[in-house]
């Protein structure tokens, strides 16, 4: 096994919440979020699950490897709403929207490991 000497980053995002909200969703407000980080080019690696609050803060450990992509896929009760693919985990502003305007996540910070070369 190499071992590798590179730093991962931990990187932390805010639930925006959904838009529409159903009665039945009034009784338990959580929602159950999952991340899956698309790594080396390949297979899905599930870096956070949780239940979380509009509004609510998490953070999970990237496992990127140098010379890939940054991708995530996000899933909200179960059902995949969006998918976020960079060239690594320094390309998004604090306080910037994920997605669209309507998207459900945002940024907040990221700490250790580099930017990429681009």
């Amino acid at each position: 096994l190499r071992s590798s000497n590179r730093q991962n980053a931990v990187v932390t995002l805010i639930y925006l919440g959904k838009q529409v909200s159903l009665p039945c969703e009034q009784r338990n407000p959580r929602d159950d979020v999952t991340v899956y980080q698309q790594h080396c080019g390949g297979q899905n690696l599930c870096v956070y699950k949780g239940q979380l609050l509009k509004g609510g803060k998490f953070q999970f450990v990237s496992h990127r490897n140098p010379g890939f992509g940054f991708s995530l896929n996000f899933s909200l009760n179960g059902v995949p709403v969006e998918r976020l693919s960079t060239c690594c985990e320094y390309r998004h502003q604090p306080g910037r929207r994920l997605g669209s305007k309507n998207g459900y996540f945002g940024f907040v910070d990221v700490k250790g490991s580099a930017p990429c070369e681009r």
